[in-house]
């Protein structure tokens, strides 16, 4: 975790004397536009290209396999300098006192202006806290003033002990494109996490005589000259500020720490995290060959903050990979039997190269594909030493009929209740302008208030499902890995899936309860569920899982003590190199690695995983015409001796060829010219 400096506080009394622009006084502090006395004090935040490049030596390249929780990770380092004239500030509660927090689809504020009460969803979930940027702004008399706006989430780290803002920065791994001048628009080979800081004033852009350096500062070098540049997008380029570059240099105390009251990054000062910290790496595509690539960093990606410049938030530094793979093969990303729905388009894409050649004839990374039938692409690299192989899908079309009617009928009286039952399991159902107004089988009113017109579709959803993972407990011994240790296994969801059950292995004598937990990357617990278990057994999970990495799969370690006396679920795993990771299904999961390493295989045995492999709806529509009509409770009130009567006719439209007094007990439709009475026969 990082460390909150202490000499700070010093630093603030040190250099805040020779100067009268503070947060609370703003008689010297300059504006962007110097001709201006009446303006905001904005921050500029920007990401280091030295950051990447030299702390702790550079980024470090990790191998696919024998590295336990690092394979085929490329850890970085960043800091974010702020250049701007104003802190960048941000806060736990609103101007108006109140702590926002979001709890899945769930929002609640409490009143907590010191912002420390403690928060936990009620169903679950962890909480989102809403946080405020503040901004200063310099009034022409020379006094300071702020206001607050809205600006993203943060949410408590476990591992660091603090509130981390969400989305803070976003890294990835490219190809250099000569063409683009704009990094940020190179073909993306590997995805990197959104990284969550806690913003705090790290360290000052450059020394300065006569401000104290950390001398004794062991988690960082004291000069971090070059980090601050007026321009940090171009690698290798730039002119180094240095502490009298900055008009307001200080602005915002020199003292953020990791506060959920207030953090930020002063003028003049930057943030830092090393790669030895969580979440401070790019997943490296396992068919990644080595070569020269480009690490492109982007902070607040989703401009939550309000800056000086939002066009100078990303950089750029070459990387060289030696540790990845000399040849690769070929990949589409999607795999099997691909659905695809009657009169629509699929896109297939193949892992980057050089050059492409689809069985198509297209040239391109991508093609779309609207026929079912076999594709299969070509892809040339030259950072391999060979071309890669081909790779080949598979494509097929759901054609998906119209829905018809349960009970179909024409009229319905005014006042009464409507239900409209469809002959299919789900449907959707749209009104005459053609707009989604409901989804499910039965369409039903309450209350009928006027004529009825709508068009129905059926939908055909297709559900995949299969099994991953090591299949049995293998391994010598009792299996067992003694009662001091609680591991989990490491996975990757490519795409939404559902983990329907996993299989466990235990002897009797360890009867008990586990809580089986699935935990994000940043530790937090997503899901869980208490499960009793006294012998070998198939756990029903039935979890919903996002896409999205490194999630880890385990037991709570409480409720293993409180089962068994120690942190052990004293359920058995893999061991002896049995494991053989990665276990993959293509495009949707794949077990990486062990809280140990590849070693071992933690507890949870043959996953079952369904996910959605296709949602058609058919092109055809059901339409559906229903007059809404006065009715009338009893024949006596039908007073047809003005009325030409067309015929009498039940509620499916059949004509009754009988008098009225000659038919039995029920409701019919009496029909004239003009006019149509529903009447009920007593």
């Amino acid at each position: 975790m990082k460390l909150k400096l202490p000499f700070l506080l010093f630093l603030l009394n040190t250099f805040l004397v020779y100067s009268q622009c503070t947060i609370n006084d703003a008689t010297d502090c300059q504006c962007l536009d110097p001709n201006q006395t009446d303006c905001d004090l904005l921050p500029d935040i920007q990401v280091s290209w030295v950051g990447l490049e030299s702390v702790a030596d550079g980024a470090s390249e990790y191998a696919q396999n024998g590295e336990g929780e690092n394979n085929g990770r490329l850890r970085i380092s960043v800091s974010t300098p702020n250049t701007g004239h104003g802190p960048l500030t941000v806060r736990g509660a609103g101007p108006n006192g109140y702590r926002t927090f979001i709890c899945g689809s769930d929002t609640t504020q409490i009143y907590d202006p010191n912002s420390n009460i403690e928060y936990t969803c009620d169903n679950g979930l962890e909480p989102q806290q809403v946080i405020w940027q503040r901004i200063y702004h310099k009034n022409a008399d020379g006094s300071m003033s702020y206001y607050d706006r809205e600006a993203g989430t943060m949410t408590y780290h476990p591992t660091h002990g603090h509130n981390h803002t969400n989305d803070w920065g976003v890294f990835t791994l490219r190809i250099k494109d000569d063409n683009e001048p704009d990094p940020r628009n190179w073909p993306i080979v590997s995805d990197g996490a959104k990284l969550g800081f806690c913003l705090m004033d790290y360290n000052i852009c450059s020394p300065d005589p006569s401000i104290p350096t950390p001398n004794n500062n062991v988690l960082a070098p004291d000069d971090y000259t070059g980090h601050c540049r007026d321009d940090n997008t171009v690698y290798g380029e730039g002119e180094v500020l240095d502490n009298d570059d900055f008009p307001n240099f200080g602005l915002g105390g020199g003292q953020y720490g990791c506060s959920e009251v207030e953090q930020g990054i002063s003028s003049g000062w930057l943030d830092l995290y090393g790669e030895w910290l969580d979440e401070q790496w790019i997943n490296l595509d396992p068919n990644l060959c080595n070569g020269d690539y480009w690490i492109v960093g982007i902070a607040d990606p989703n401009d939550y903050y309000l800056e000086e410049n939002d066009d100078n938030n990303y950089s750029a530094i070459p990387v060289t990979l030696s540790l990845q793979n000399e040849n690769s093969t070929s990949t589409i990303n999607v795999t099997g039997d691909v659905q695809i729905c009657e009169g629509e388009d699929l896109e297939l894409t193949a892992n980057y190269g050089d050059s492409y050649l689809w069985s198509t004839g297209e040239t391109t990374q991508s093609i779309m594909v609207s026929e079912p039938g076999n594709y299969s692409v070509t892809v040339q690299n030259s950072n391999c030493s060979v071309v890669f192989g081909s790779a080949e899908t598979n494509v097929s079309e759901v054609t998906v009929d119209a829905p018809t009617i349960e009970n179909p009928i024409s009229t319905s009286c005014l006042g009464e209740a409507l239900s409209i039952e469809l002959n299919v399991e789900d449907a959707n159902w749209y009104n005459e302008d053609q707009e989604l107004v409901y989804t499910g089988n039965t369409y039903y009113l309450p209350i009928l208030e006027e004529d009825v017109h709508l068009y129905a579709s059926q939908i055909a959803q297709d559900t995949a499902t299969d099994y991953v993972g090591q299949t049995t407990h293998q391994g010598s011994g009792s299996g067992y890995s003694g009662n001091q240790y609680n591991s989990y296994l490491i996975f990757n969801a490519n795409a939404d899936f559902t983990l329907n059950s996993v299989d466990v292995f235990t002897d009797s004598q360890y009867t008990g309860n586990r809580t089986i937990e699935l935990r994000t990357e940043i530790d937090q617990v997503l899901l869980d569920t208490t499960v009793y278990i006294s012998g070998d057994a198939t756990i029903e999970l039935n979890w919903d899982i996002p896409e999205g990495l490194n999630y880890r799969l385990g037991t709570n370690e409480n409720t293993n003590i409180s089962s068994f006396g120690s942190p052990s679920p004293r359920l058995k795993r893999s061991n002896e190199n049995t494991p053989s990771y990665p276990y993959t299904i293509e495009n949707i999961v794949n077990i990486t690695d062990s809280e140990y390493g590849n070693e071992y295989y933690y507890y949870f045995y043959n996953w079952q995983i369904s996910w959605m492999n296709s949602n058609c709806e058919s092109e055809d529509l059901l339409e559906i015409n229903i007059d809404a009509i006065e009715c009338h409770t009893s024949i006596e009130e039908v007073n047809s001796e003005e009325d030409i009567l067309i015929g009498i006719f039940d509620l499916v439209g059949r004509k009754m060829q009988n008098e009225l007094n000659e038919l039995p007990f029920g409701v019919y439709i009496m029909k004239y010219e003009g006019k149509s009475v529903k009447i009920i026969k007593h």
